[in-house]
């Protein structure tokens, strides 16, 4: 009877640990998706602190002297002030798409934030079907893993580029700005 019980018990127990092991849980991808979101709202956090404005301003200050320095010139610049106007010139190229960019991100960075939230609620709620219906399954997450993944990395990357692009615009903004208002005045007494 002991040996009964005994198997009975081995029984329940084997088929316990082989319903468990049939359980998909995805703690490791919940894992990443907490990874990618802290990344993301660490780049959000110092996107943030670039002063948009202060970009804004200087990308319109510099379309502005740049149109005049077009008016104004009446002859040939010699290299010295011509290569003075091309770097200034190419700070503008740095920001030029900064206000379509800026909304873009922006935007992106709610929506990754959102997908990678309710994508995570999913797994840990252990959902069956997506809001379209399509089964979460193994080949599902995997997928979408590497969807989000790649999305998340690439508005990172996108973020990193946008900062570094307006800060080399202002440094060479701010240095060159000075020099390129003497010079319009300059022009305007000749």
């Amino acid at each position: 009877m002991k040996r009964i019980v005994y198997l009975s018990f081995l029984a329940v127990v084997i088929l316990l640990a082989a319903c468990q092991t049939t359980d998909t849980s995805y703690n490791e991808e919940v894992l990443e998706l907490n990874t990618l979101m802290e990344r993301v709202d660490s780049a959000a956090l110092v996107y943030d602190e670039l002063d948009h404005q202060e970009v804004m301003e200087a990308l319109n200050t510099i379309k502005n002297d740049m149109a005049s320095m077009r008016m104004s010139v009446k002859e040939a610049l010699d290299s010295a002030d011509a290569a003075m106007f091309a770097s200034y010139n190419s700070a503008k190229r740095l920001i030029k798409d900064f206000p379509q960019r800026h909304d873009r991100i922006t935007q992106e960075i709610e929506r990754t934030k959102g997908q990678l939230s309710s994508f995570r609620a999913a797994l840990e709620n252990h959902a069956s079907n997506d809001r379209d219906g399509n089964p979460i399954d193994t080949a599902y997450v995997r997928t979408n893993m590497e969807n989000e993944t790649r999305v998340a990395n690439s508005l990172i990357e996108e973020i990193g580029y946008t900062i570094d692009y307006a800060e080399r615009a202002l440094q060479s903004f701010y240095t060159l700005e000075p020099q390129i208002k003497a010079k319009l005045n300059e022009f305007k007494t000749r």
